[in-house]
């Protein structure tokens, strides 16, 4: 359909920018990376130009994962955001007890901290933490975002473009979390890697999608830390 209206795809789907921001996706576990190569690692994406980046934690102990953290956050410095992923691996007590761990660094946003298959469970994470929670990529259809959305299980949804339905399928997403609860600025039309999937990147492993809709950040340390009032920075 873009080849024939000779227009790019955004546009066609009702998109408005013409840049987005993006953030570098990183720490992964490897064997002998420990803090000094997560430093380098961080600090090289800073060097680069992000201004938000996003850790993989969950495959060690809270304490561990806690530590990486911090080193990275030193890495980083206090003026760009910091997101970690834990892919689904936490039961709930676990997910509270990591954003309790590492609120302190200033977490943009908690991603998938506990499997999405059980709505009471993801609800119990979002209400017991001042971080933001996203995800959840792994749900696949509009009507499972309607629940993550309005049983309270997330603060940003993440569908993701391919396991969802097709790129039509996200600003249906979209409309939706709009429509139900203003704070929740839903969807960032995620790729896998490879192929035409993968959003333009000069970084391997750094996705092309707002961070939030458009809105900017709070200036560091001006969130608010109760549970009831920290989403205010997700509003437009």
């Amino acid at each position: 359909m873009g080849k024939v209206a000779g227009l790019p795809v955004y546009q066609l789907l009702g998109g408005a920018r013409s840049q987005i921001r993006g953030y570098a996706s990183g720490g992964f576990y490897a064997e002998g990376k420990g803090e000094a190569e997560l430093t380098r690692e961080f600090g090289d994406y800073a060097t680069r130009g992000f201004r938000a980046v996003k850790l993989n934690v969950g495959g060690l102990p809270i304490r561990d994962d806690a530590s990486r953290v911090r080193v990275v956050r030193k890495a980083l410095g206090p003026g760009i955001q910091l997101m970690i992923d834990a892919n689904n691996q936490y039961a709930a007590k676990q997910a509270l007890g990591m954003a309790a761990t590492v609120e302190e660094f200033d977490i943009a946003w908690f991603e998938e901290p506990v499997p999405a298959d059980d709505l009471e469970v993801a609800w119990t994470v979002r209400a017991g933490t001042p971080i933001p929670i996203a995800g959840y990529e792994t749900e696949t259809t509009r009507w499972a975002f309607r629940e993550l959305i309005t049983r309270g299980a997330v603060d940003i949804a993440q569908p993701d473009a391919v396991w969802a339905g097709g790129i039509s399928e996200g600003p249906e997403d979209r409309g939706a979390g709009q429509c139900l609860e203003p704070s929740i600025r839903a969807a960032q039309l995620r790729g896998r890697r490879g192929g035409l999937r993968e959003p333009a990147s000069r970084h391997g492993r750094a996705y092309g999608h707002d961070l939030r809709d458009g809105a900017e950040p709070a200036a560091n340390g001006t969130r608010s830390q109760s549970v009831g009032d920290r989403r205010e920075w997700l509003r437009a």
